[in-house]
């Protein structure tokens, strides 16, 4: 089953863990957020040029694969935010 368009689930229940679909990098359970185990880099939002000048603070969030690099997951957050989650309802 996949997540998003880069991870997908393998496996059902409590057994359920979440993969990148390169090169099946394990990210752990799907009850807890992959973004934590992924490589990740913050950029404030100011600073990528005019068409994109925000309030202070707003940054873009980039997440990879830190097996293989594949781009993951993009977010806008406040410095002070937690990670959005991706959560599948069956």
């Amino acid at each position: 089953m996949q997540l998003t368009q880069s991870l997908k689930i393998d496996g059902r229940g409590d057994k359920a863990k979440i993969s990148c679909q390169d090169c099946q990098h394990d990210f752990g359970p799907q009850s807890s957020n992959w973004k934590n185990t992924a490589h990740m880099t913050e950029q404030p939002m100011n600073s990528m040029g005019t068409p994109y000048t925000t309030g202070e603070g707003v940054l873009l969030r980039s997440f990879s694969c830190p097996t293989c690099g594949l781009l993951l997951d993009t977010e806008l957050a406040m410095t002070e935010d937690e990670f959005l989650e991706d959560i599948i309802f069956e």
